[in-house]
Formats: C-alpha cells, sequence, structure tokens
C-alpha cells in the first residue's frame, strides 16, 4: 500500500517524502524476511487429509489459479495490442 501505485494515483509526492529512493532495496529485503516465515507457518497449517477429502475441488481450485489469469491475460492482449508490445 506505501508503493507508488496507491499513493502515486492518491497523492503524487507524498510517495517521494514517505519512501525515498534509498529505503526502498532495503525495505523489499525486509518484507522477503517477513514473507518466508508467513509461507513456512502456512505450510505447517496445512491439513493434507481435508486435501484427500477434497480431491476434485483442490484440482478444480489450483487448476482455475492459473487458467483464469492466463486466458483474461491473453484476451486483454488481443483487445489491447499496443499495451502488449
Amino acid at each position: 500500500m506505501l508503493g507508488p501505485s496507491c499513493f502515486g494515483w492518491l497523492a503524487r509526492g507524498f510517495t517521494s517524502q514517505v519512501l525515498s529512493a534509498g529505503v526502498a532495496p532495503h525495505l523489499a529485503v525486509i518484507a522477503q524476511l517477513g514473507v518466508a516465515p508467513y509461507v513456512f507457518l502456512m505450510g505447517l497449517e496445512l491439513n493434507t487429509d481435508l486435501l484427500r477429502q477434497r480431491t476434485n475441488s483442490s484440482i478444480g481450485i489450483y487448476h482455475g489459479s492459473f487458467v483464469v489469469p492466463f486466458l483474461l491475460g491473453g484476451v486483454s492482449a488481443w483487445f489491447y495490442p499496443h499495451y502488449a508490445m
């Protein structure tokens, strides 16, 4: 939320005041150090027995999470070719 996408849209000069160019790489490293333990803990909480019970839904959700964004990207590239290049 602090990146240029949100603040740059709402208040253009505010991003440079909050996040200087020298801080951004360090902030990215700190964010990655926070994401790694979070993903590890989510793996520990995964209930494999529940996944085995709901195999069909799990496979459908897994495939849908790849197919839907792929199709949306393809359709948007088809309708807006000047952005795809």
